[in-house]
């Protein structure tokens, strides 16, 4: 018998190790003796015969190097299956210009503001090249983001209305990433038709929050913002509040926290804020971007002592699999890291396609276009769906390849790099953080 390569050891306290098993997702507490005890597993057979048992069961260990690769193997096939199967999703940016200039904004180091809006024509386009992809599929299944720029801006009200009403007709999911601030303007549209969630930034308390996200008239943004979440909840509509972290707004979270409990409770069914560490300092430069695992880590001591900070989750690489496997839910591996490598598409107000937004204005980025014309370059979208971990040389001999995915492929191209070359988050550091945090609040229970 082998114990599998594929699995991290975190050290819970004085006397108990986690294991967690990076395949299969299992995850263990085993006190010292019986940790030490993998090291000789004739030993731990004899001595622990249920727990070696309980191990085999759930893929830490197999007869042979030859059994783990062929579940390696095998679990890859079925991941592809089921990727195969699934259903495309769209992302609509009827415009790419705003009403505030966010300090972090990686749109305005990319994006042409000159581009015009979409135009009616260009709209109708982007209806035909959706119900075209999305024929083979259960209307149900599908699911349209409407972001930009900012979709709510007021003269594109029409064609905001345009694409709801035909979404809702042909019962399309439709979620909007808006920042907020003209969601008064558009409360009675918000009410005609069913949105299946809003996403709107706020990076702080007021004081905050106006510092970084400045409206084109240099005025802040926050009492707006907060009209516009008021309205949504009352309209009971789900809202996610994003919280974009970096150095000027990391040690400002409980503040925020407070405001929010204050506002609408700590348990409110359509209010979902969460925190997300950035990456790419947009026109700061990366001088105000913190290490994921430094962020991280400080966010969890804040959370130790300020149970305000309850009320966010927490999402980091890695997030989604600890909290998981801990609550019990299904756990999904990932051979592509996101929707991009498999059957999304980006639908830009020029009349490109994308399979990212993060390339959105870039026509190195491009995909092709839905407007005069359909035309796709089928040989960069097999690329982009050809990336993955099984691809991937690096990736494919890493043990955190499914939980990770390969990394933003759009990260790995912009460091000039092959889009079939990795891009790396810490998981090490990250699923020891996450592990012990999660277990030791004692709001999360191993099966």
């Amino acid at each position: 018998m082998i114990l599998t390569s594929k699995m991290s050891s975190i050290t819970l306290n004085d006397n108990e190790i986690i294991i967690v098993n990076l395949l299969s997702g299992a995850v263990n507490i085993l006190n010292n003796e019986i940790y030490q005890e993998l090291n000789d597993l004739q030993k731990l057979r004899n001595d622990y015969p249920e727990v070696f048992q309980e191990l085999v069961n759930d893929k830490f260990l197999f007869e042979n190097n030859i059994e783990e690769q062929k579940y390696f193997v095998d679990l890859i096939s079925s991941i592809n299956e089921l990727d195969i199967h699934e259903a495309p999703n769209f992302v609509i940016l009827p415009t790419y210009d705003c009403n505030l200039h966010c300090v972090y904004c990686y749109e305005s180091t990319t994006v042409q503001r000159n581009i015009k809006d979409m135009s009616e024509e260009q709209a109708e386009a982007v209806k035909r090249f959706i119900e075209y992809k999305a024929k083979n599929y259960d209307s149900s299944q599908i699911r349209i983001t409407l972001m930009g720029g900012e979709p709510l801006l007021i003269r594109n009200k029409q064609i905001i209305e345009d694409f709801l009403n035909w979404a809702n007709i042909l019962k399309y999911k439709v979620d909007i990433v808006t920042n907020g601030t003209t969601i008064h303007q558009y409360e009675d549209i918000l009410k005609r038709y069913d949105i299946s969630s809003l996403q709107i930034t706020v990076d702080g308390p007021k004081n905050i929050n106006d510092k970084r996200r400045i409206s084109i008239d240099e005025k802040g943004s926050f009492d707006n913002i907060i009209e516009g979440i008021d309205l949504a909840i009352k309209n009971k509509i789900k809202t996610y509040i994003r919280v974009n972290i970096d150095v000027q707004n990391i040690s400002h979270l409980k503040d925020l926290a407070k405001f929010l409990i204050n506002r609408y409770g700590s348990e409110n069914k359509y209010l979902r804020p969460y925190l997300y560490v950035i990456s790419d300092g947009g026109c700061l430069g990366d001088n105000y971007c913190i290490p994921e695992v430094e962020a991280v880590k400080k966010i969890i001591d804040l959370s130790k002592n300020n149970e305000c900070m309850d009320i966010y989750d927490l999402v980091f690489h890695g997030s989604n699999f600890i909290k998981g496997v801990l609550n019990s839910d299904d756990y999904f591996p990932q051979n592509r890291f996101c929707a991009a490598n498999k059957k999304q598409y980006v639908l830009g107000a020029e009349g490109n396609i994308y399979k990212c937004w993060f390339g959105v204005g870039e026509q190195k980025f491009a995909l092709g276009t839905y407007y005069p014309d359909i035309q796709i370059n089928e040989s960069i979208e097999k690329l982009w769906e050809k990336r993955c971990v099984e691809n991937i040389p690096r990736c494919y001999n890493c043990k955190f390849s499914l939980i990770c995915g390969g990394g933003c492929n759009n990260k790995a191209m912009s460091a000039n790099l092959s889009i079939m070359t990795p891009n790396c988050a810490d998981f090490d550091s990250l699923l020891k953080l996450g592990f012990s945090y999660y277990i030791e609040r004692g709001d999360m229970q191993l099966s």
